[in-house]
């Protein structure tokens, strides 16, 4: 008998994984992902350049509403899992600190306060 709540056990859990990926299957049926563009961008390209010594292929801008990260390929294999555990971190933090709100934000406000300067003659 002990047997026969074994089998009933496992079918369950068998019954269950299979449901969950069925699930996740047609759950994104039908749904278009995201579409992502490829910034043609010299002067940013140089810019990283110059600033990194790092010749960057291209830039991606994903049309997405959620926060995605990429890593580059040759960066999640060469690094180690501390500097790729660093560099994720690092880079979620921008976003849980809303750095490019804020920096949207201040450029604003100092363009605001130019134009101002140059509205009143100074």
């Amino acid at each position: 008998m002990k047997w026969l709540k074994y089998l009933f056990f496992c079918l369950i859990l068998v019954s269950i994984s299979m449901w969950v990926q069925i699930k996740l299957l047609f759950g994104s049926l039908g749904k278009d992902r995201p579409p992502i563009t490829i910034v043609e961008n010299p002067q940013i390209q140089q810019l990283i350049k110059d600033k990194t010594r790092i010749d960057v292929e291209s830039i991606k801008i994903s049309e997405s509403d959620r926060p995605q990260l990429f890593l580059s390929r040759e960066l999640y294999n060469s690094f180690t899992p501390d500097e790729v555990e660093y560099v994720v971190l690092h880079e979620a933090g921008h976003y849980a600190l809303a750095h490019s709100v804020k920096e949207l934000l201040y450029d604003n406000r100092i363009k605001m306060a130019e134009e101002e300067k140059v509205r009143r003659g100074q």
